[in-house]
């Protein structure tokens, strides 16, 4: 287990250290660091990941239609806040894996969101348009603009298969 040690800058509390252990390895961190994406299955559990797709299912079914909501009818849903919405996602906080990994790459103190996106079955040509996971970058660049440090986690809860389509995750 390869370990971190962060010093704060505090100095009204003496300059503490944070340790951060990572459950990854060296290689899968310079993976990771050199394409900009590291994959890792079984992270959840079968059940935990069936459980976690009936609540965003149901979430789904809730929020489909209300005005603000992300929902092109028949295609997808974009469920933003689910820490708000149902306790059952409360355990990703603690899903060390992944924050063990987050912590040795930005730093010990980092903010999570979880948000789920669902895509309707049975339609053509439904697709998760080609996009980078980023906030809203402004265009025109700002002069002092710089790009967050961040690092997404995606964990798809059902499996994924020739017949969703191609998937596609490019180094970098």
């Amino acid at each position: 287990m390869d370990k971190t040690k962060f010093v704060l800058n505090d100095q009204a509390s003496g300059y503490p250290t944070r340790t951060v252990a990572t459950t990854a390895s060296r290689s899968e961190l310079d993976r990771f660091l050199a394409d900009g994406f590291l994959v890792q299955r079984g992270l959840l559990g079968s059940h935990m990941a069936a459980e976690m797709a009936r609540a965003v299912l149901t979430l789904a079914t809730a929020e489909a239609g209300r005005p603000g909501s992300e929902y092109l009818p028949d295609q997808s849903i974009y469920i933003r806040g689910l820490l708000d919405k149902d306790t059952l996602f409360h355990s990703l906080l603690h899903l060390e894996t992944s924050l063990s990994l987050a912590r040795t790459l930005l730093g010990p103190q980092v903010r999570m969101e979880l948000e789920a996106r669902m895509n309707y079955p049975g339609k053509a040509g439904v697709a998760v348009p080609w996009h980078g996971d980023l906030p809203v970058i402004p265009d025109p660049l700002p002069p002092l603009f710089c790009y967050p440090h961040q690092v997404h986690c995606v964990i798809y809860l059902d499996r994924v298969t020739e017949s969703e389509g191609a998937l596609c995750i490019l180094p970098g």
